[in-house]
């Protein structure tokens, strides 16, 4: 089973992927990109760095990184 990853977590690991692609402001799309998928925006996005990524809302975080990335 894998470990809960965070959704700072998801944050950092998009982040080094859109990176690595090439994507301007990368951390700034990674932020975008997660309060996006979680519904979350302004402060509720920073109190839930620490939080679980939700299982549920994985598939929908990869194909938008994936996405964004190839763009």
């Amino acid at each position: 089973m894998m470990p809960k990853q965070t959704i700072r977590e998801a944050f950092i690991e998009a982040s080094s992927f859109l990176t690595a692609c090439g994507v301007t402001e990368p951390q700034r799309s990674a932020q975008l990109l997660l309060e996006h998928v979680l519904g979350l925006t302004g402060a509720a996005y920073y109190m839930a760095l620490p939080e679980p990524f939700p299982a549920e809302r994985r598939e929908p975080w990869e194909r938008a990184v994936s996405r964004r990335g190839a763009g």
